[in-house]
């Protein structure tokens, strides 16, 4: 049974540099199972963390590329341009061939994120992930208040309606998704979508790292002043030279 290993927490408890120390240990290799970290130009402002000098080896389509840190590869960074379209099952497809190419060479995988969904994707499966963009659907919400939005969700699936929290209650990009895949489904009664075994065979170790509110909380004013002190302003410069307003056209809900 192939063994693999997630990290996962809020922002600030420390993930990454965890992993780094528990990767020497077990030969193992990190996978960044973050939803911003995956676009190319956003390194200070996402937390990449990436040591000056260190240079992107990019292999293939399937895998993207990985840098290394202290001698670690650390794949998932820099898959996508940010003004192109990305979603979650994207991730899924890329980072399981990036997990059975570690594998393949003896290595132990280390899924670390703060993106709960991303790593869910790779570890279960998720229908709701195969149910394609209804553009022409998408146009007529968009222009929906909330509260329309969540009314009519409500109608098409209300049992889904009642589950979603406050914050995605609030979120047009969320609510729509949800929409759209409630439509689907009145639409393709009977549909079996094929799954994938991926995940029947993985022997998983999940660790969960948490900090006192407060600790989190002066951590993250920390490293807000040393990314404005590190050139967050110039990153963010470039990325309007470059004319991306905002990251991904895509919702990464399912």
């Amino acid at each position: 049974m192939q063994k693999l290993l997630i990290i996962c927490g809020p922002t600030a408890t420390g993930k990454t540099s965890f992993a780094l120390k528990v990767a020497k240990k077990i030969k193992g290799e990190i996978i960044s199972a973050d939803s911003r970290q995956v676009y190319k130009y956003l390194d200070i402002g996402t937390g990449k963390d990436i040591p000056k000098g260190s240079k992107y080896k990019f292999q293939n389509s399937k895998l993207g590329g990985f840098y290394k840190i202290g001698g670690t590869k650390i794949w998932g960074y820099d898959l996508v341009d940010p003004k192109r379209e990305f979603s979650v099952s994207l991730y899924q497809k890329i980072a399981r061939n990036i997990v059975k190419d570690i594998w393949s060479r003896n290595h132990t995988p280390i899924l670390v994120g703060g993106t709960g969904l991303y790593i869910n994707s790779v570890t279960t499966e998720m229908p709701t992930m195969m149910v394609p963009k209804n553009k022409k659907l998408r146009k007529s919400l968009e222009k929906k208040s909330v509260k329309e939005l969540y009314g009519q969700l409500a109608v098409l699936a209300p049992i889904k309606a009642a589950s979603l929290n406050i914050s995605d209650k609030k979120n047009p990009r969320r609510l729509i998704r949800a929409i759209e895949i409630a439509v689907w489904r009145v639409d393709h009664k009977g549909h079996k979508t094929k799954k994938s075994d991926f995940s029947a065979e993985i022997d998983i170790l999940k660790v969960g790292l948490k900090l006192p509110r407060k600790k989190i909380s002066r951590r993250i004013r920390n490293r807000i002043k040393t990314r404005i002190r590190t050139g967050f302003s110039n990153e963010v410069s470039n990325l309007i030279r470059k004319k991306i307003w905002f990251v991904g056209h895509d919702s990464n809900s399912t």
